[in-house]
C-alpha cells in the first residue's frame, strides 16, 4: 500500500500478518526480511523516477496497523489494492480494503 503524507512524499507500507493469524493471508505468506527486500525494490523505482519516497514494514494485524501508519504520518490518503485471491472469488472490495474505507480516518483509494 502506498500513503501520502504531509511532506507529499510516497510511503510505501508492507504488513506482515503474524504466522498462525489471518486465515486468508498464509497461502504464500510473507516474512519480514522478504517484505523489507520488496518495499526497498519500490523504493528505488520511485526514487528512480524522482518522487520522494520511504518505506515501512511491520508485523501485526493488517488494518490496524495501516491505520495506525496513517495517523503516525499525518497522511493525506491511504491507497490500498484489493487482494487478487478475493477478487478471483467473486467478493469485489478485499475484506483488508473494505474495513479501511471504512475505519481508516483518512480518503482511502482502493485499486485493482
Amino acid at each position: 500500500l502506498s500513503v501520502i503524507d504531509e511532506k507529499d512524499q510516497a510511503v510505501l507500507a508492507f504488513v506482515v500478518p503474524k504466522r498462525g493469524e489471518f486465515d486468508g493471508f498464509v497461502k504464500g505468506q510473507m516474512d519480514l526480511q522478504n517484505a523489507q527486500e520488496h518495499v526497498n525494490r519500490g523504493i528505488s523505482l520511485l526514487r528512480e523516477k524522482g518522487i520522494s519516497s520511504l518505506g515501512v514494514v511491520r508485523e501485526g494485524e493488517p488494518a490496524k496497523i495501516l491505520m495506525e501508519i496513517v495517523s503516525e504520518l499525518d497522511a493525506k490518503v491511504l491507497i490500498v489494492s484489493q487482494r487478487s485471491s478475493e477478487m478471483s472469488r467473486g467478493k469485489g472490495e478485499g475484506t483488508l480494503a473494505k474495513t479501511l474505507v471504512e475505519r481508516c480516518p483518512r480518503p482511502v483509494l482502493v485499486v485493482s
